[in-house]
Protein backbone atom coordinates (compact mmCIF):
# COMPACT_ATOMS: atom_id res chain seq x y z
CA UNK A 1 0.00 0.00 0.00
CA UNK A 2 3.27 2.61 0.86
CA UNK A 3 4.50 1.45 -2.61
CA UNK A 4 1.50 2.44 -4.50
CA UNK A 5 1.20 5.89 -2.38
CA UNK A 6 4.95 6.30 -3.25
CA UNK A 7 4.27 5.71 -7.43
CA UNK A 8 1.17 7.89 -6.87
CA UNK A 9 3.40 10.92 -4.98
CA UNK A 10 6.26 10.41 -7.68
CA UNK A 11 3.93 10.79 -10.76
CA UNK A 12 2.13 14.20 -9.06
CA UNK A 13 5.78 15.48 -9.00
CA UNK A 14 6.56 14.44 -12.37
CA UNK A 15 3.66 15.99 -13.99
CA UNK A 16 3.97 19.08 -12.41
CA UNK A 17 7.82 19.29 -13.21
CA UNK A 18 6.69 18.93 -16.83
CA UNK A 19 3.90 21.43 -16.96
CA UNK A 20 6.13 23.98 -14.88
CA UNK A 21 9.25 22.78 -16.00
CA UNK A 22 11.06 22.63 -12.58
CA UNK A 23 10.30 21.17 -9.11
CA UNK A 24 8.15 21.99 -6.76
CA UNK A 25 9.65 24.79 -4.11
CA UNK A 26 12.35 24.99 -6.96
CA UNK A 27 13.21 28.06 -8.92
CA UNK A 28 13.39 27.96 -12.58
CA UNK A 29 17.26 27.74 -12.78
CA UNK A 30 19.02 24.45 -11.26
CA UNK A 31 20.95 24.40 -7.70
CA UNK A 32 24.06 23.64 -6.76
CA UNK A 33 22.51 20.59 -5.12
CA UNK A 34 19.59 18.09 -4.90
CA UNK A 35 16.83 18.93 -2.53
CA UNK A 36 15.25 16.87 0.43
CA UNK A 37 12.10 17.35 0.95
CA UNK A 38 9.43 15.96 3.28
CA UNK A 39 5.83 15.08 2.12
CA UNK A 40 4.47 17.73 4.43
CA UNK A 41 3.35 21.77 4.51
CA UNK A 42 4.03 23.54 1.03
CA UNK A 43 5.01 20.61 -1.09
CA UNK A 44 1.51 18.81 -0.45
CA UNK A 45 -0.17 21.76 -0.88
CA UNK A 46 1.01 22.51 -4.10
CA UNK A 47 0.47 18.98 -5.51
CA UNK A 48 -3.34 19.58 -4.39
CA UNK A 49 -3.25 22.91 -6.33
CA UNK A 50 -3.78 24.60 -3.10
CA UNK A 51 -0.57 26.28 -3.20
CA UNK A 52 0.13 29.40 -5.20
CA UNK A 53 2.99 30.49 -4.55
CA UNK A 54 4.67 27.13 -6.04
CA UNK A 55 1.69 26.05 -7.98
CA UNK A 56 0.29 29.59 -9.71
CA UNK A 57 -1.96 27.97 -11.94
CA UNK A 58 -3.63 25.71 -8.95
CA UNK A 59 -3.40 22.79 -10.94
CA UNK A 60 -4.42 19.57 -8.81
CA UNK A 61 -1.55 17.12 -9.76
CA UNK A 62 -2.91 14.45 -7.24
CA UNK A 63 -5.84 13.05 -5.34
CA UNK A 64 -4.97 11.92 -1.38
CA UNK A 65 -7.50 10.06 0.54
CA UNK A 66 -7.32 11.13 4.29
CA UNK A 67 -5.55 9.40 6.80
CA UNK A 68 -7.73 7.55 9.33
CA UNK A 69 -5.95 8.47 13.24
CA UNK A 70 -3.16 10.22 11.46
CA UNK A 71 -1.79 7.42 9.54
CA UNK A 72 -1.91 6.27 5.87
CA UNK A 73 -3.12 9.26 4.06
CA UNK A 74 -3.35 13.30 3.87
CA UNK A 75 -3.59 14.89 7.43
CA UNK A 76 -4.99 18.30 7.10
CA UNK A 77 -2.94 21.45 8.40
CA UNK A 78 -4.19 22.22 12.20
CA UNK A 79 -3.34 25.05 14.47
CA UNK A 80 0.48 25.56 13.76
CA UNK A 81 0.50 21.98 12.31
CA UNK A 82 1.07 22.09 8.24
CA UNK A 83 -0.80 19.63 6.39
CA UNK A 84 1.21 15.99 6.24
CA UNK A 85 0.85 12.74 3.98
CA UNK A 86 1.53 10.44 5.93
CA UNK A 87 2.58 6.59 5.11
CA UNK A 88 0.78 3.34 7.10
CA UNK A 89 2.76 4.11 10.70
CA UNK A 90 2.16 7.84 10.69
CA UNK A 91 5.47 9.17 9.36
CA UNK A 92 5.95 11.76 6.29
CA UNK A 93 7.96 10.13 2.82
CA UNK A 94 10.77 11.67 2.39
CA UNK A 95 11.18 12.84 -1.02
CA UNK A 96 14.75 13.89 -2.82
CA UNK A 97 14.75 15.96 -5.76
CA UNK A 98 17.42 15.72 -8.61
CA UNK A 99 17.00 20.00 -8.45
CA UNK A 100 20.88 20.57 -9.85
CA UNK A 101 19.83 18.72 -12.73
CA UNK A 102 22.70 15.93 -13.33
CA UNK A 103 20.04 13.00 -13.48
CA UNK A 104 21.11 11.20 -10.04
CA UNK A 105 19.67 11.76 -6.20
CA UNK A 106 21.92 10.50 -3.49
CA UNK A 107 21.03 7.05 -2.57
CA UNK A 108 19.90 6.99 1.30
CA UNK A 109 20.55 3.32 0.80
CA UNK A 110 24.85 3.55 1.49
CA UNK A 111 23.94 5.01 5.07
CA UNK A 112 21.31 2.22 5.75
CA UNK A 113 22.28 -0.06 8.85
CA UNK A 114 21.42 -3.24 7.12
CA UNK A 115 24.51 -4.15 5.75
CA UNK A 116 22.92 -5.92 3.36
CA UNK A 117 21.11 -3.12 1.87
CA UNK A 118 24.19 -0.88 2.26
CA UNK A 119 27.25 -3.39 1.84
CA UNK A 120 25.97 -5.97 0.25
CA UNK A 121 29.49 -8.04 -1.42
CA UNK A 122 27.24 -8.70 -4.76
CA UNK A 123 25.48 -5.72 -5.06
CA UNK A 124 26.85 -3.09 -2.67
CA UNK A 125 24.69 0.19 -2.46
CA UNK A 126 25.58 3.07 -5.17
CA UNK A 127 26.52 6.07 -3.81
CA UNK A 128 23.99 7.58 -6.76
CA UNK A 129 20.72 6.61 -7.81
CA UNK A 130 20.36 7.32 -11.96
CA UNK A 131 17.10 9.07 -11.43
CA UNK A 132 15.81 12.41 -10.60
CA UNK A 133 13.38 11.06 -8.23
CA UNK A 134 13.59 9.41 -5.54
CA UNK A 135 11.23 8.56 -2.75
CA UNK A 136 10.81 7.01 0.26
CA UNK A 137 9.31 5.75 3.89
CA UNK A 138 10.87 5.33 7.03
CA UNK A 139 8.96 1.72 7.28
CA UNK A 140 7.29 0.51 10.46
CA UNK A 141 9.89 1.14 12.93
CA UNK A 142 10.05 4.93 12.13
CA UNK A 143 13.81 5.07 11.85
CA UNK A 144 15.02 5.83 8.52
CA UNK A 145 17.90 3.85 6.99
CA UNK A 146 16.88 0.97 8.04
CA UNK A 147 16.06 -2.55 6.34
CA UNK A 148 12.10 -1.76 6.60
CA UNK A 149 12.38 1.21 5.04
CA UNK A 150 9.89 0.77 1.89
CA UNK A 151 11.67 2.64 -0.93
CA UNK A 152 10.84 3.86 -5.09
CA UNK A 153 14.31 2.34 -6.25
CA UNK A 154 14.05 -1.29 -4.86
CA UNK A 155 12.08 -3.96 -4.71
CA UNK A 156 10.79 -3.96 -0.91
CA UNK A 157 9.50 -6.98 1.53
CA UNK A 158 6.56 -4.36 1.58
CA UNK A 159 5.87 -4.95 -2.46
CA UNK A 160 6.48 -8.47 -2.26
CA UNK A 161 4.49 -9.78 0.81
CA UNK A 162 1.66 -7.74 -0.59
CA UNK A 163 1.03 -9.70 -3.84
CA UNK A 164 0.27 -12.99 -1.97
CA UNK A 165 -2.83 -11.29 0.13
CA UNK A 166 -4.37 -9.76 -3.08
CA UNK A 167 -4.14 -12.84 -4.78
CA UNK A 168 -5.65 -15.09 -1.74
CA UNK A 169 -8.85 -11.80 -1.61
CA UNK A 170 -9.57 -12.68 -5.04
CA UNK A 171 -9.15 -16.41 -4.51
CA UNK A 172 -12.25 -15.64 -1.55
CA UNK A 173 -14.16 -13.35 -3.52
CA UNK A 174 -14.70 -15.75 -6.28
CA UNK A 175 -15.29 -18.95 -3.85
CA UNK A 176 -17.96 -16.55 -2.07
CA UNK A 177 -19.40 -15.71 -5.34
CA UNK A 178 -19.73 -19.24 -6.65
CA UNK A 179 -21.20 -20.29 -2.64
CA UNK A 180 -23.61 -17.33 -3.45
CA UNK A 181 -25.27 -18.70 -6.80
CA UNK A 182 -25.52 -21.98 -5.73
CA UNK A 183 -27.24 -21.18 -2.69
CA UNK A 184 -29.39 -18.78 -5.15
CA UNK A 185 -29.93 -21.81 -7.48
CA UNK A 186 -30.68 -24.38 -5.03
CA UNK A 187 -34.12 -21.92 -3.20
CA UNK A 188 -35.07 -20.95 -7.15
CA UNK A 189 -35.48 -25.18 -7.68
CA UNK A 190 -38.65 -25.91 -6.26
CA UNK A 191 -38.40 -28.83 -3.59
CA UNK A 192 -39.75 -32.54 -4.80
Amino acid sequence: MTQSVIKDLRIAITSFQIECGHFPGQSEQSQASDTRLLSTGPLIDCLLGQNTAWNRKEIKFVDLMTARDGKFGYVPAEGSNPCRLVDLWGNPYVILLDTNGDGKVQNPDIRNADPAIAHSETSPAPEFLPVEIAIHSFGKDGIEGTADDVVSWRSTPESSVMLVPMWLLVIVLILLLLIILIVRRMRASPAK
